[in-house]
């Protein structure tokens, strides 16, 4: 059995692709139920070797990009150098995308104003969902964040505020003015 499986990973991988790991068949397996497709074939399609022909029915794929050619941001956004009218709606897009992708849903299927709860979410969801929108936000999150902001607006509004908390430039302590100070050095110190 195992000759089989080493010969076959073998003639795979010579032909440019390979198997699935767990958790690339489970995030496939997520996006084959968003489509109407009744057949779909789910394959890593790896490069070749210079002057490696492709299989005739790979022909038409290639690799994915290595990300030489397009940035990839995999960390949050910098808050506080991003437009203050942009942050509430980026906000809203990264809460809606981990609350759908985690919920299996559309974005446009979700109600902002409902409670998801009664959209089908369980406990093991939220901790998804807030480990996501901590990777995502930089923000530090607490465990019963989705049972104390129930829906997708009072999340992001929630989020939204923690944000403009940290965009707001520190303010400076106030200075005595100079008649405080002489006040303050014309004291005695012993009575």
């Amino acid at each position: 059995m195992a000759d089989s499986h080493d010969t076959l990973a073998h003639l795979m991988r010579a032909h440019g692709t390979s198997d699935l790991s767990t958790p690339e068949a489970l995030h496939a397996w997520d996006l084959a139920t968003r489509t109407a497709s009744p057949y779909l074939a789910i394959l890593p399609i790896l490069p070749l070797p210079a002057g490696t022909p492709r299989l005739p029915v790979f022909s038409e794929l290639s690799p994915p990009d290595d990300g030489a050619g397009t940035p990839r941001q995999d960390g949050p956004p910098d808050w506080r150098h991003l437009p203050a009218d942009e942050v509430l709606p980026r906000i809203r897009d990264i809460a809606t995308e981990a609350v759908a992708t985690v919920m299996r849903l559309h974005a446009t299927d979700i109600d902002p104003r409902c409670p998801l709860v009664e959209m089908g979410i369980d406990s093991v969801m939220t901790m998804k969902i807030r480990s996501i929108l901590q990777h995502t936000t930089g923000i530090a999150l607490p465990a019963n964040l989705l049972w104390q902001h129930p829906t997708l607006h009072a999340l992001t509004t929630y989020l939204h505020a923690i944000v403009a908390s940290h965009r707001e430039p520190p303010r400076p302590e106030p200075t005595p003015c100079s008649s405080d100070l002489i006040r303050t050095c014309t004291r005695p110190l012993v009575r």
